[in-house]
């Protein structure tokens, strides 16, 4: 049966996704929000019954998966997720429409963070957990699809990536996802009650250390308040944010082998060592532009406010989490285009966050460095090789397709927007946050944006394209359209 195991393994996932509208459902029945419960409700009964129906349907005769129907799931799971991730919004008049409801789900799970809500303190608190619900599942998500499926079909290189548990890779495609959900889920779970309790711990009231912690380990950015992480004017929650944002954008397998003794592995992975160096570097750069502008300009940041700024920013957007904190929304010109270099750079391989990823940069520099010493000598016969590992030319051409795509992307994004009557400025961050799945760092960016929900209908449909391109995997999605996929 054509889809078998795409149908199958789609099913499945909208009955997992079934059991996260309890969350909600509670917090509304809670709070006393009966049209809000009634919602969640009714959606979560649709999702059971379409799930329930794809998997009677496609019972026994799932089998191992085609590379087809592993190109296939990630995007109609996403679309199909989005779609009844949206249902309870609209019913509920959460969103004017039933578009901007999608638009709202789908910025949730591809842990965007960009919101159609013009006022999310006045938002039902059923609402706001559902955000962060969204976002939380999303991560889960993007986890299972880094490390099982990625790696599988040789995303932008994605075959060298150092997966330090047995993922199911000679299974079903459910198996697969499997094979990583099982022993990951508990570490994402852990480290989501640490950060909840540290948050709680350190000032923030408990909902919105829940729904914060929900946002920090999926690498999201939803905020319970219009200001973000700043609204709170808690200094030590947002230092405290730091490690949890860096922690989400690391590979994941190495949290689980860590906990299995193997305490150097953080220590001798490249892509981690280039993962600090970056980090500090932009740190400092944004200190430094930031004290020299407050030397010159009257009740500027004091040196230690500017630390604070500078560390917190560059966390935020090197992980793509997008939380923005006190004072952020004045960084220098400098510090604007230190940021948007951190976003497009994203954070590492099997984690949550997005962006071309550390590993693809290291890769080219390294390759590109090679490719130069040849020029000198041309019978220099050295191989680029990464933990030991030959990278082969067919992985190297993924990589530099993966790159050109990226900045192609960006580029076309940024024409298209400007096409809505964006100056080029706007056009080219919005497609940035899009990309990277960074929907609030807009506010530090484009400081006269007004909202997404003052976006027309074109403009949000290309920040949606831009939202599953970055979430995806370009060359993913690009791959769905190829004819040649097709014929196999």
């Amino acid at each position: 049966m054509p889809f078998a195991t795409t149908g199958y393994a789609l099913g499945r996932i909208l009955l997992v996704f079934t059991a996260f509208f309890v969350v909600p459902l509670l917090f509304a029945i809670g709070y006393g929000e009966q049209k809000a419960a009634l919602a969640f409700f009714v959606a979560a009964i649709l999702t059971a019954f379409a799930g329930g129906i794809m998997v009677f349907t496609y019972h026994g005769v799932a089998a191992a998966p085609s590379k087809k129907e592993m190109v296939a799931l990630p995007f109609v799971g996403l679309l199909a997720t989005s779609f009844f991730a949206g249902i309870p919004l609209s019913l509920m008049g959460a969103t004017p429409s039933f578009a901007d409801s999608l638009f709202e789900a789908l910025s949730g799970l591809t842990t965007t963070g960009a919101t159609i809500l013009d006022d999310v303190e006045a938002a039902e608190r059923s609402v706001l957990v559902w955000r962060a619900t969204l976002q939380w599942f999303g991560g889960l998500a993007t986890l299972a699809f880094a490390i099982a499926i990625a790696p599988a079909l040789n995303i932008g290189g994605s075959s060298l990536l150092n997966v330090a548990l047995p993922h199911g890779e000679a299974g079903s495609l459910t198996d697969r996802l499997r094979g990583v959900a099982a022993p990951l889920l508990p570490i994402y779970v852990i480290l989501t009650l640490v950060i909840m309790v540290t948050y709680f711990m350190f000032g923030m009231p408990l909902f919105d250390a829940f729904c914060h912690a929900l946002s920090t380990i999926s690498s999201g950015g939803f905020s319970t308040r219009n200001d973000s992480l700043g609204g709170f004017g808690l200094p030590m929650v947002e230092i405290l944010s730091i490690p949890f944002m860096l922690l989400a954008a690391t590979n994941f397998t190495y949290h689980w082998a860590f906990l299995r003794g193997r305490s150097k592995i953080y220590l001798k992975d490249p892509e981690l060592q280039l993962f600090a160096v970056l980090f500090l570097l932009g740190a400092l750069v944004i200190f430094t532009g930031d004290l020299a502008q407050s030397r010159i300009t009257p009740g500027g940041h004091e040196p230690l406010q500017s630390l604070h700024i500078a560390l917190f920013s560059t966390a935020s957007a090197l992980s793509t989490t997008g939380f923005v904190g006190m004072g952020e929304r004045e960084l220098t010109l400098l510090g604007t285009l230190t940021l948007c270099t951190l976003l497009f750079v994203g954070g590492g391989m099997g984690s949550t966050a997005a962006g071309l990823k550390m590993f693809r940069l290291l890769m080219l520099l390294r390759h590109a460095m090679i490719e130069l010493a040849r020029l000198a000598h041309p019978s220099n016969a050295n191989r680029l090789k990464y933990q030991n590992k030959m990278v082969t030319d067919n992985v190297l051409q993924g990589l530099w397709m993966f790159y050109f795509l990226f900045i192609g992307a960006l580029a076309l994004g940024g024409v298209g927007f400007a096409a809505t009557g964006r100056d080029l400025d706007s056009a080219f961050y919005l497609t940035l946050t899009a990309i990277s799945n960074a929907g609030p760092m807009i506010q530090v960016l484009d400081r006269s944006f007004e909202g997404f929900a003052a976006m027309d209908g074109a403009a949000k449909m290309l920040y949606a394209v831009g939202m599953i391109l970055g979430r995806l995997e370009i060359i993913t999605i690009l791959a769905l359209f190829s004819p040649g996929l097709w014929r196999r």
